[in-house]
């Protein structure tokens, strides 16, 4: 044993020497042509690049594409409802403070008829008001002219002749006065919005990044939900019977169903494209098949609800539709802004938006500025007119945490 202990002692030493011995040998040798000046092969230079963190660059063999240009035709689809025309109502207010006594309307949007009855009210001010016209119709040294003014008072304070005339026959004040609808129409309570729109964050088959009328956007990015329109539903009424009313205060608003309007809210990154006078086509969610074709004649800006978006109005809109009824529109519209890349081309993290920029042999994920998104294209801000990028970004990610991007100089 000791022997095969000696035997394999030397082999070790000698192993040992010769590798010593090459080392040196090697070192004194002037490099070969398989090295660059820095004593570095090709092939160490080539695996730099796949040495570097895999969260700056990724190597990877697939399709590139490059952005598309010149103008894109499209349908900006925005979400609406109909509602009444307030620029011809009839507004109902106190005319004397009292106490209703009796209230016929109860919810908002309730239709009412002319000469229908509204409220009964108990007013102090217009009790005193008849009995001076009953002691001056009874007395026979009455003044004419005194009395003419003891009936025009009954009439500023809110009575018809036919009421005025009932108290004569009958002899004694009405305690409850009754209140009818001058028009016919829907009935709103004051301080309501009638119908309003509500701002939507996106709509079927677009993108943006609203929102906007959002706002949120009517046509969002990073998102394809349904959008997010209220419902609208008729609500009861504020004023209670008991309720005390003052002179002048505000009661009711009332809507003739011949003065309807549409009314439709565009995300403000979908603003800039709609024009006044632009065409729209729409119809009511509640009959898709029934179709509607208009010009828009009113553009604003608006705030409600804590959102921006623009509200475009076409009025006299068909006596067919109702109030508070939800519509769905579409505009064809035009654009030359910016570049544009396929959807899957386009990561979206968020807010951001990512593409891979292909550098050498590697990808480079790199953020842009994107604009709206619409058949599956989105726009693309900056001038990328002279990138490839990976055709599929998603493609190229696990998962969005690992992702550093640049941004190009």
């Amino acid at each position: 044993m000791r022997k095969n202990f000696i035997n394999s002692s030397m082999v070790f030493f000698c192993l040992a020497a010769l590798i010593v011995g090459c080392r040196h040998g090697k070192s004194d040798k002037v490099p070969d042509k398989g090295h660059d000046r820095h004593g570095e092969s090709p092939i160490d230079t080539a695996l730099q690049s796949l040495l570097k963190p895999v969260n700056e660059r990724i190597k990877a063999n697939i399709s590139t594409i490059t952005a598309d240009s010149g103008i894109q035709v499209f349908m900006v689809e925005v979400p609406g409802k109909v509602t009444f025309d307030n620029r011809n109502n009839t507004s109902i207010s106190a005319r004397v403070g009292g106490r209703i006594e009796k209230l016929y309307i109860k919810y908002n949007y309730q239709p009412v008829r002319r000469g229908q009855l509204i409220m009964q009210i108990y007013s102090p001010e217009l009790v005193s008001a008849q009995r001076e016209i009953l002691l001056l119709s009874e007395s026979k040294d009455t003044n004419q002219q005194l009395y003419n003014k003891a009936i025009n008072k009954l009439r500023f304070l809110g009575l018809t002749q036919q009421q005025i005339n009932s108290i004569l026959q009958t002899g004694r004040p009405n305690y409850k006065v009754s209140i009818y609808s001058p028009v016919d129409g829907y009935i709103l309570e004051k301080g309501t919005t009638p119908a309003p729109v509500t701002a939507v964050v996106s709509t079927p088959g677009t993108e943006d990044g609203m929102g906007g009328m959002s706002g949120g956007d009517a046509m969002s990015q990073g998102s394809t939900n349904e959008p997010s329109t209220a419902k609208t539903t008729t609500s009861p009424i504020m004023l209670r019977e008991g309720q005390y009313i003052s002179v002048g205060q505000g009661l009711f608003n009332i809507y003739t169903n011949k003065d309807l309007i549409a009314e439709f809210s565009i995300s403000p990154r979908l603003a800039p494209m709609v024009k006044l006078n632009a065409k729209i086509l729409y119809n009511s969610t509640s009959n898709p098949a029934k179709s509607y074709f208009d010009k828009i004649e009113l553009l604003e800006p608006t705030y409600r609800a804590g959102e921006n978006f623009t509200l475009a109005r076409v009025y006299g809109a068909t006596t067919s539709l109702r109030a508070g009824e939800l519509l769905r529109g579409k505009i064809p519209t035009t654009t030359t802004n910016g570049w544009w890349l396929p959807k899957q081309a386009v990561l979206k993290l968020g807010s951001r938006s990512i593409v891979f920029k292909k550098q050498g042999d590697v990808f480079v994920p790199t953020e842009v500025k994107s604009g709206v998104t619409v058949n599956e294209q989105v726009q693309i801000l900056d001038n990328i007119s002279h990138w490839s990028v990976a055709e599929n970004a998603y493609y190229l990610v696990d998962s969005e945490s690992f992702i550093i991007t640049q941004k190009d100089s």
